[in-house]
């Protein structure tokens, strides 16, 4: 399964949980741990989890990443999974640019070690010769 982070700070968790009870499905996995479903053609796509991960849960290989962390107060990591039934790209986009316009956060895919901002996505700046979430491009 391909994987989304978004990193930000946990003062706004509440704020971004509320983003996304109107923007997609949720489920109550537990009291702590909601997921929130984005559907392609009623089928879930993407899958969001609050489950809170550390800079230790992601593997950094470039050594600049950990000095984000290190200037976020109390900074926390969100996984969106795509499912492999879908695309998932255009779906992706949609999601991680409605939430950098709003929220001020970092969103990481697994293609890169690289934090991505809006006006990057926006204008698919390469990185590593690739866009943000070219699951395609690293298969060719």
């Amino acid at each position: 399964m391909r994987s989304v982070f978004f990193v930000f700070e946990c003062s706004i968790s509440e704020n971004i949980s509320a983003f996304l009870d109107v923007y997609c499905d949720y489920f109550n996995l537990s009291s702590t741990v909601k997921q929130w479903i984005v559907q392609c053609n009623n089928d879930p796509c993407l899958y969001i989890e609050n489950t809170h991960l550390s800079e230790k849960d992601l593997c950094f290989e470039d050594s600049g990443i950990p000095l984000l962390f290190s200037d976020m107060a109390n900074p926390v990591v969100w996984s969106v999974n795509i499912s492999g039934r879908h695309d998932g790209a255009t779906e992706v986009v949609e999601l991680v640019t409605a939430l950098l316009s709003e929220f001020p956060m970092y969103i990481m895919d697994d293609y890169t070690n690289h934090f991505w901002t809006l006006e990057e996505i926006t204008y698919n700046k390469k990185i590593e010769g690739h866009c943000f979430f070219d699951h395609l491009g690293w298969h060719e």
